[in-house]
This record gives C-alpha cells, sequence and structure tokens, in this order.
C-alpha cells in the first residue's frame, strides 16, 4: 500500500492538492471496521450509511479484507462519469 500515491482511511475519499479547491479522489480507501462501535451509535450509523451508499454506487468496491479491515478501490469509469 506505501506505494499507491492516492490513499486514504474511511471516510476521508479525497486528497488535498497544492490548488486551493482542486482536491483529488482518491484511488484506493482503507477502512478499518473498528471505528463502527456501539459506544457511539451515531457516529457508527452514520459511518456505516456512508460505507453502504459508495459501495451500492459502485464507486468504489472491495479488493481485500482481513482483521476488520476492507481495501476498496475506485471504479475508475464510473467516478470520470
Amino acid at each position: 500500500m506505501t506505494e499507491r500515491r492516492y490513499v486514504t482511511v474511511f471516510p476521508e475519499l479525497t486528497v488535498a492538492t497544492f490548488t486551493r479547491g482542486q482536491d483529488k479522489l482518491v484511488d484506493y480507501v482503507i477502512v478499518d471496521l473498528d471505528n463502527a462501535s456501539p459506544e457511539n451509535k451515531a457516529f457508527s450509523d452514520n459511518f456505516l450509511d456512508v460505507l453502504n451508499q459508495i459501495q451500492r454506487t459502485g464507486e468504489f468496491r472491495p479488493i481485500a479484507q482481513a482483521d476488520g479491515v476492507i481495501l476498496l478501490v475506485r471504479e475508475k469509469n464510473i467516478a470520470q462519469r
């Protein structure tokens, strides 16, 4: 993963550029499912809603999962519409 140029940790889906207002959509998103916890139900519900939404739209799809962490990759043909 360290060789990937545009990677963020969910819920961030963009990275800042040196040009103000021109953030770049990332290619990979790391999702730590441990962030969804019963202790903070409001945060967890929103976290899971957003995660489900980006997967339903097909903009990102899972490519790997281990120990409560999911790696999503952006479907470039969908994101460029």
